[in-house]
């Protein structure tokens, strides 16, 4: 059953059911979404805006809260993140069911936690990089290594196999570690020795010592205790370089990945040469199951695992011994290793990949393979850093710019890519919030983070269970701005069900968010994160309403143009077509409409003479036409031809208020809320006169089940049902004529209507609430309603306007600041939690003058006098303009 959503309407004064123009003024700085907090490794930098914002975002970052100690490391994992500060503490988010994050518990933590006993002194953390592992290891100043969560082949090596929520000292490494590798399940450390040791399962041989058995405490790797200048850590394998430039590898071997010239079913317990180097090997890195191998000569070769041509474009699925590359020349500087593909970074800067290709990996603008290295195109600058996923199946590649940009690639499913949606990308984009100022970046296989120059962190990517660190997990969001809106001057802002509009200076029409049915009016039905221009309404727009799936303009021509969800023909084209671009209503004379009105299944039109055109459902009789059928095309309200001052839909009843201060209601009337005083007549064919309000009205607002009226006197008279005490009358009985609202001493001057609860402005500036209250509408500290009306905590004084969505509130105040309050599930409160607030709170970070409020179903927006909107809450069909559909992500920094 659909509702009214007069909540989704909004203009200079809330709660009107169309957008206008709105005056304008000065804003202050502000930082976007959530912007602050700590520890970790490197990742994402400032607000990360591009150059032709770098001023607004040098305001914004004075305002973003440094925590210090700052972070100097970011490392990601599959589930979690833990983050490493100046100071030597580390902290952790995210994933926690082995107790991953060392806090002593196995709970998610949806921003940075401390791990007890690890405030000072770590060097370095390892979370098992390769995104598979589900525990995290540091290794200490003093030269010692602990670990904590996933321990079930020993890989903590505490010499036990049980799982560990706080860190626990690794056996024997007190002192000597240089340096640390970390894999899904074993580690292994570089001591100051330059020895080698091991630990963690060990079926397949990787602790190299010779054994075949899971080794919970470090062990020697037997012919490595000394002249190893570095490691890698493949699926289950392990390879080091020796000081003479010789490779030597152990464990898993059924794909040749050792490099020894064989391919072997059992497994390698000790360290065996790889054929064919010749001792000038300068750099390593490990895929999956291969391995790639940097010379002196700056040639590349490879081995082991080859399904997708990532070591050549033979026929064999495994290359036992060492191939050269064809195709690089002599400028590679660095070699990186992937699941099934493979990247090498030139010394000019480019980018060339090779392999697997079926969702863009390679960055050369395809999905074919490719027989060799090809250059990843589009980069736009010099690359200092390049980063590959290997987790198969979960593969994108990263690269940071020297400019401080970061730019990805590949797969997209979660939104790993950052560019706020969920559609693969086969060549190079950039993630939005990270355009400068990046030092570093860490990524797994659906998120990354990046560390910034000036020491914060922002991630992007999947967030659930916490992983972004910005203390949202799946929903809920601190106000960020509106991207895509520079330059433009924003006059008023609409918000319907999950999508939102605004109306500019210029007459013109841009929509953003979700477009299932059309409702952005672009021509397709792809959701859109940031806003989009409507075909045809760039300028001569004077006014604007939206509703749940479905949009109507008046332009200065005498015009009416809608689109989006048609199925009751409330488009008003005489069909049920879904319209994804702007159609021309027929039936409405040019210039006669002078505004406009609509809920979700029907659209009315106020016109010069008073009277009232409609179109759209009509199951209850609620377009006036003396009749139940609907009518796809606009047409007379019976008897209302003129004297109309305004008109207001409920469910599926209207009421009109009449120039006379009389109102007429008509439609469905199962609750009493067509005010007749005949519960026998469910649905009233034509307007029908409320009884006891034939003048002195000042207002009408029709909700569900209920409509209210503001007299002259300022008393408030409501009927219908009254379930949840919306009536205001003191009791839970249905009337089916208007009853005084009790207490309401000072007198109201407005009026707001919702679902199942209503608030008068009162004469004196404050605000009172009665009716439904569970998730804190009353905005009185309660989870409760009232049956008459109460004080808003806080706001007794004070108060321009309101808007009233499904659940939740938002008053604008005398110095245009915004206060919140009620359910707040999916963060449309703005506190960057998602817990119900039950008084009114401003915004996080909410900060300047403001002209409006717009609320949709979980989310709300608001327009700074600037011309500026910011948006939070639900995220999930781009509805809050920040780069973000459901399962993408912009870069977000993450909390404390």
């Amino acid at each position: 059953m659909a509702r009214r959503e007069a909540f989704l309407f909004v203009c200079c004064c809330f709660g009107v059911a169309f957008a206008t123009s709105c005056q304008k003024g000065n804003q202050p700085p502000g930082t976007r979404e959530v912007s602050e907090v700590p520890a970790g490794e490197a990742v994402s930098g400032g607000e990360g805006v591009a150059k032709d914002r770098q001023g607004e975002q040098e305001e914004a970052e004075k305002d973003a809260r440094v925590v210090t100690p700052r972070p100097r490391q970011v490392a990601v994992g599959e589930w979690h993140t833990c983050a490493l500060t100046t100071l030597g503490a580390v902290e952790c988010w995210g994933g926690n069911g082995f107790g991953q994050l060392g806090d002593g518990t196995v709970e998610e933590r949806l921003t940075p936690t401390r791990v007890p006993g690890m405030e000072a002194g770590v060097r370095a953390i390892e979370v098992g990089e390769r995104a598979r592992g589900s525990y995290t290891c540091v290794l200490l100043d003093t030269g010692g290594v602990k670990c904590w969560g996933d321990n079930t082949y020993g890989q903590l090596g505490d010499g036990t196999t049980e799982h560990r929520s706080s860190p626990v000292r690794v056996r024997g490494l007190d002192e000597g570690v240089a340096r640390l590798f970390v894999e899904e399940n074993f580690a292994c450390a570089l001591m100051a020795s330059k020895g080698v040791k091991c630990w963690g399962r060990n079926y397949a041989g990787d602790s190299g010592d010779g054994a075949a058995r899971s080794g919970s405490s470090p062990r020697d790797v037997e012919g490595l205790d000394r002249g190893v200048r570095d490691l890698v850590l493949g699926a289950d394998f392990a390879c080091a370089l020796l000081e003479s430039g010789v490779v030597k590898c152990w464990g898993a071997n059924e794909s040749g990945q050792l490099g020894s010239g064989e391919r072997n079913n059992t497994w390698v317990k000790l360290p065996v040469d790889v054929v064919g180097l010749d001792g000038g090997v300068t750099q390593l890195a490990a895929g999956h199951k291969h391995v790639c191998a940097l010379l002196a000569s700056k040639e590349v070769k490879c081995w082991g695992w080859n399904s997708h041509n990532q070591i050549n474009a033979g026929n064999e699925e495994a290359i036992t011994s060492p191939a050269r590359i064809v195709g690089l020349g002599d400028d590679v500087s660095r070699v990186v290793a992937g699941s099934a593909y493979n990247c090498a970074l030139m010394s000019s800067g480019k980018v060339k990949c090779w392999g697997r290709n079926e969702t863009g990996l390679l960055g050369d603008g395809t999905e074919e393979e490719r027989a060799g290295p090809v250059e990843v195109v589009g980069l736009g600058g010099r690359v200092r850093e390049v980063a590959l996923t290997s987790t198969y199946y979960e593969e994108h590649a990263c690269a940071l710019l020297e400019s401080g940009k970061v730019k990805c690639w590949g797969q997209n499913a979660a939104g790993q890519l950052g560019e706020g949606t969920t559609e693969n990308r086969a060549s190079p984009t950039e993630v939005i919030g990270l355009e400068a100022g990046v030092e570093s970046i860490s990524i797994s296989g659906r998120n990354g983070c990046a560390l910034m120059q000036d020491d914060r962190i922002k991630c992007w990517g999947n967030e659930s269970n916490g992983r972004l660190g910005d203390g949202l997990g799946n929903g809920g969001s601190r106000p960020s701005k509106v991207l895509g809106l520079e330059g433009v001057v924003v006059s008023a802002l609409v918000a319907g069900g999950s999508h939102n509009c605004v109306l500019t200076e210029k007459g013109g029409v841009k929509c953003w968010g979700g477009n299932h049915f059309g409702q952005l009016g672009d021509g397709t039905r792809d959701a859109r994160p940031v806003p989009t221009d409507v075909p045809g309404l760039e300028a001569g727009v004077v006014q604007l309403v939206v509703g749940h799936g479905h949009n109507c303009a008046l332009l200065a021509s005498g015009v009416v143009k809608c689109w989006g969800w048609n199925v009751f023909g409330q488009v008003g084209d005489g069909t049920t077509t879904n319209r994804t671009k702007p159609f021309t209503v027929p039936g409405l004379k040019r210039g006669e409409v002078v505004g406009l009105e609509l809920d979700a299944q029907l659209t009315c039109a106020l016109l010069e003479s008073g009277g009232v055109k409609c179109w759209g459902d009509n199951s209850y009789g609620q377009l006036g036409r003396g009749r139940i059928e609907g009518d796809r095309k606009a047409g007379y309200v019976k008897g209302l031809t003129s004297g109309v001052a305004k008109v207001s839909l409920g469910d599926f009843h209207m009421c009109a208020l009449l120039e006379s201060g009389g109102v007429k209601c008509w439609g469905w009337n199962n609750r009493g809320q067509g005010g007749i005083d005949d519960a026998s007549k469910i649905e009233l064919l034509t307007p029908t006169d409320v009884i006891g309000l034939g003048a002195g009205v000042e207002d009408v607002v029709a909700s569900n089940h209920f409509t209210c009226a503001l007299m002259a006197s300022g008393e408030v008279k409501c009927w219908g049902a009254n379930h949840e005490g919306e009536l205001g009358d003191g009791t839970e009985e249905r009337r089916n004529k208007p009853v005084d609202v009790r207490g309401l001493e000072g007198g109201a001057r407005a009026l707001f209507v919702g679902a199942s609860n209503n608030c008068a402005l009162t004469k004196s500036g404050g605000l009172e609430c009665w009716g439904f209250g569970g998730t804190g509408q009353m905005g009185d500290n309660n989870a409760e309603g009232n049956l008459v009306p109460g004080d808003v905590s806080g706001l007794t004084a004070g108060v321009r306007d309101l808007v009233i969505g499904d659940s939740h509130m938002c008053a604008l105040l005398e110095d245009r600041s915004v206060r919140c309050w009620g359910y707040n599930g999916y963060g449309s409160i703005g506190d960057g939690n998602t817990e119900d607030v039950l008084a009114p709170i401003e915004p996080e970070g909410l900060e300047g003058e403001f002209e409006q409020v717009a609320i949709g179903d979980a989310h709300t927006c608001a327009l700074k006098a600037s011309g500026e909107v910011w948006c939070w809450g639900e995220r999930r069909h781009g509805q809050l303009g920040d780069g973000t559909t459901e399962g993408g992500s912009r870069a977000v920094f993450i909390r404390e």
